[in-house]
C-alpha cells in the first residue's frame, strides 16, 4: 500500500512540472528519484556489521575500523561523480554508479562464515560507491528538472522518497533476511535435541542463537553457533543476490529512460528563456 500512495504522490508532484528542451522534465524528476529510492532501499550496513561482529567475533571497534572505508568511498564518490559528468553524460555515470552497487551486492556469493573482513569491506565499499555516485547526480538532475518556483517541491518530493525508501529497504530485505534466517536455522538445529523454547529463540537472530550456544555449553552449543552463523551467511547471500538483481534492473531503466538528459543544461533556465 505505502509503495502505491509514494507512486502516486510523486506522479501527482511531477505533472506540475514543465516540459524541458529535450524531454519531459517530469520523467526524468520521477525516474531519478526512484532511483534514489531505490538504492536507499537495499543498504547493507547493518547486515554487514552484524557479520562482522557476531559471524566473525570482532569487537566493536575493529568493526568500526573496517566499516571506515565506505563511509570514505561514498563522500569521495560525489567528486569523482562530478568529475566524470564533465566526459560523460549523465545517464552512462548514474548506470555505471547503479552497476557497481550491483557488484557489491553480487560478491556476497562469496560469502562465508570464515570469510575475512575484507571481503565484506570491499562489498560495501563497492554498494556505498556506486550509490554515491548515482545519488549526487540525481539530485542535481531533480532541482535541474523544475522551474525555480518548484525548486521546494522538487526538493521535498525527492527527500521524501529518500526516507521512505530507506524504510522500506530495512523493512524488505531485513525481512527476507530474518525469514530466510529463520527457515534455516530451524532445519539446521532440529537435529540437536534442544527443547522447542531454546530452538525457537535461537532460531529468531543470530544474536540471541549466541546467547543460546553460550547457555546450553559444550559440543550442542558449539554445533549450534556453528549452523547458526551458516544459516545467517546463507540469508545474508540471498538478500544480497536479490539487491543485486534490483540494482541491474534500475541501471537499465536509468540507461533507458535519462538518455538526453544533460548534466551542463540547466533545464529550469532554459525554460525561462523559452517563456521570455
Amino acid at each position: 500500500m505505502v509503495p502505491l500512495l509514494l507512486r502516486g504522490f510523486l506522479r501527482r508532484t511531477a505533472t506540475d512540472c514543465d516540459p524541458s528542451v529535450h524531454r519531459e522534465p517530469e520523467e526524468a524528476y520521477l525516474t531519478v528519484t526512484r532511483r534514489r529510492r531505490e538504492l536507499r532501499r537495499f543498504a547493507p550496513r547493518s547486515r554487514d556489521a552484524q557479520h562482522l561482529q557476531l559471524v566473525l567475533g570482532l569487537s566493536p571497534l575493529r568493526t568500526s575500523f573496517w566499516l571506515m572505508p565506505q563511509a570514505i568511498l561514498a563522500a569521495a564518490a560525489a567528486f569523482v561523480g562530478a568529475a566524470l559528468v564533465k566526459r560523460y553524460p549523465p545517464a552512462h555515470v548514474i548506470t555505471g554508479g547503479l552497476l557497481t552497487t550491483a557488484t557489491g551486492f553480487g560478491l556476497t556469493v562469496f560469502l562465508a562464515p570464515a570469510s575475512p573482513p575484507l571481503l565484506v569491506a570491499t562489498m560495501l565499499g563497492l554498494v556505498s560507491l556506486g550509490a554515491g555516485l548515482a545519488l549526487a547526480l540525481s539530485n542535481d538532475i531533480i532541482m535541474s528538472s523544475v522551474r525555480p518556483e518548484r525548486a521546494g517541491q522538487a526538493a521535498a518530493t525527492s527527500e521524501t522518497a529518500y526516507e521512505v525508501g530507506t524504510t522500506l529497504g530495512t523493512a524488505v530485505l531485513g525481512g527476507l533476511l530474518v525469514s530466510w534466517y529463520t527457515r534455516v536455522s530451524s532445519t539446521g538445529a532440529d537435529g540437536l535435541g534442544l527443547p522447542a523454547d531454546l530452538l525457537d529463540r535461537a532460531s529468531s537472530t543470530l544474536a540471541e542463537a549466541l546467547i543460546v550456544a553460550g547457555e546450553v555449553g559444550g559440543g550442542t552449543g558449539s554445533l549450534l553457533l556453528a549452523a547458526a552463523k551458516e544459516a545467517f551467511t546463507e540469508a545474508a547471500t540471498v538478500t544480497g543476490i536479490a539487491g543485486a538483481g534490483v540494482m541491474v534492473v534500475a541501471a537499465i531503466w536509468a540507461l533507458v529512460t535519462l538518455r538526453g538528459v544533460s548534466a551542463n543544461l540547466d533545464l529550469a533556465e532554459e525554460h525561462e528563456r523559452q517563456v521570455h
